[in-house]
């Protein structure tokens, strides 16, 4: 008898068995979703949307793990292109599509079973007149105060426009015309000189051109002066209680200015009593008896600042 051979074949059924096993528990813990009902949100069947970002969703399915979305034109039973095909992970997908009609399905999927599709079809359409599109300027952001003269003017772009004129104005557009443009992009860099400004877009094609939308900007790249302290004066000494603070500087053209105080009980300024700010060159405060330390500097909304002033020194009793 050839006991070599029948211990091979036992061998092989025996991990035949133990294969067939680990298969079987793998499809046992898969659930079976391929009855399962799956619920289109949006477009609903028979939608028409206007051309541009299209957004698809449904709801969920229990225990499925990803989504196969398809796009037909204009059906798949008669389909000249499917636009797309993916399989994703959510329950939503954003297409950009022409004008055109479409049939779009989805289905979902875990790794062992699948539910039907489930369609609906769809009807993209164009803005009629163009002019009644709008320009989406992005940045700078409206009422910016900036310390950077130089600034990147964008936008989204427009569906159907071949270029955008781009207008600058001092200060609004009842003023001086800085600059007038037409660029092929959506974005324009343009260095300013101080000042405020409102600047404009709008998109155009061969025929049509649409209303202007506008932003305004102040540009401030000048810091403040620096102020000079008046009271409590150097040296000086004061009696416990109220100590009026003032000091002067002349103010600059520009964003709104600002004062900021700093008291220390220490001569090398490490120890902050308080600091404040003031927008009248003045500030009142309770000190009780010791030797105090001030000095003031000053801000503007754009981000500027001065030089700190002359350190003076007085004394509470």
């Amino acid at each position: 008898m050839n006991f070599k051979k029948y211990i091979s074949i036992y061998n092989l059924l025996f991990f035949s068995i133990i294969l067939l096993t680990l298969s079987c528990d793998n499809i046992i813990f898969e659930e079976d979703i391929s009855e399962s009902n799956l619920k289109i949100l949006a477009p609903v069947n028979d939608a028409s949307v206007i051309s541009g970002n299209i957004s698809f969703n449904w709801e969920s399915v229990t225990d499925a793990d990803k989504y196969q979305i398809q796009i037909a034109t204009p059906n798949f039973a008669n389909a000249i292109q499917i636009v797309l095909d993916s399989t994703i992970s959510i329950t939503s997908f954003n297409k950009q599509l022409l004008p055109n009609n479409y049939e779009w399905r989805v289905r979902a999927v875990n790794s062992a079973f699948q539910t039907s599709y489930f369609t609906n079809t769809l009807t993209v359409t164009e803005i009629e007149d163009f002019t009644d599109k709008e320009v989406e300027l992005l940045s700078p952001m409206n009422n910016l105060i900036s310390n950077q003269n130089t600034q990147n003017l964008s936008w989204k772009s427009v569906e159907g426009a071949t270029e955008y004129r781009v207008q600058i104005w001092q200060p609004d557009v009842n003023g001086t015309l800085d600059h007038d443009e037409v660029v092929s992009i959506t974005s324009l860099e343009y260095t300013f000189i101080d000042g405020n400004y409102t600047w404009q877009v709008r998109a155009q094609n061969d025929t049509q051109n649409t209303l202007f939308f506008t932003r305004k900007l102040l540009v401030d790249t000048v810091k403040p002066n620096t102020p000079s302290l008046l009271s409590p004066s150097d040296k000086a000494t004061e009696s416990s209680g109220n100590i009026s603070f003032s000091w002067e500087r002349d103010a600059i053209a520009g964003s709104i200015e600002l004062d900021s105080i700093y008291v220390y009980s220490d001569v090398e300024l490490k120890n902050l009593v308080f600091k404040d700010k003031s927008a009248n060159k003045q500030y009142d405060k309770d000190l009780s008896a010791n030797s105090y330390y001030w000095y003031v500097q000053s801000f503007d909304q754009a981000g500027n600042q001065s030089s700190n002033s002359t350190t003076f020194n007085f004394d509470v009793n």
